[in-house]
């Protein structure tokens, strides 16, 4: 096998490798925060007022920076996959990544107001942060599940992925907010994802030469 082509094959493997640990340390992530608001909070609306590891619901959703951040440099790896994104397809998905990280800011504005192991604050009497971080979120959430869509879109035309994967992406992005209490479905979203990825990638890195 030339190194011509020896080269692409292993920058697609590296790629391909570092966009599925990306997806899937963010389902991580996110499982984590959504086990800890589960025994917490509760799954259902009712807020049980729970501590867990000296720890409320919004404390632990305090941590959700950090799967949204990983997020956006889980498209970043992505978009890297494959060919390079052109034209509508690279502005999508510049877009989202954008997007992504204005819902992170809304997460820290939204929880880190809150005191630390205790209840004595609720949405109500919180300082007006969090009100413009869950607004951030909501309109982050909306725009960003239609820019996941267009974004995977042209991660299709690219060859990251599958076409089934860009439903998953918007459905997954949404998840993140207008499913409350924490939910566990954005994290499946993200682990689907990883293994659309994978897949994905292996269609791109060609068979040996031949002789």
């Amino acid at each position: 096998m030339s190194a011509d082509r020896t080269a692409p094959e292993v920058r697609t493997r590296v790629a391909r490798t570092a966009a599925v640990r990306g997806w899937s340390a963010v389902a991580a992530l996110w499982l984590l925060v959504w086990l800890h608001g589960a025994v917490t909070h509760g799954l259902t609306q009712e807020n049980e007022r729970r501590l867990w590891l000296g720890m409320t619901w919004m404390d632990s959703a305090k941590f959700l920076v950090l799967p949204f951040a990983g997020l956006a440099v889980a498209l970043v790896l992505s978009g890297r996959v494959a060919r390079p994104l052109r034209g509508w397809g690279r502005g999508v998905w510049i877009a989202a990544v954008v997007v992504v990280a204005v819902q992170t800011v809304g997460v820290a504005l939204q929880f880190w107001p809150f005191p630390w192991g205790s209840y004595p604050m609720s949405f109500a009497t919180a300082p007006a942060a969090t009100s413009i971080g869950g607004a951030l979120q909501a309109v982050g959430s909306l725009a960003g599940g239609l820019l996941m869509m267009a974004t995977g879109v042209a991660f299709v035309r690219a060859g990251v992925f599958r076409g089934w994967a860009v439903l998953v992406l918007a459905v997954g992005m949404l998840a993140t907010f207008y499913l409350s209490p924490v939910s566990w479905l954005p994290a499946v979203a993200w682990l689907l994802v990883a293994g659309a990825v994978w897949r994905g990638g292996q269609r791109l890195v060609p068979g040996p030469a031949p002789h």
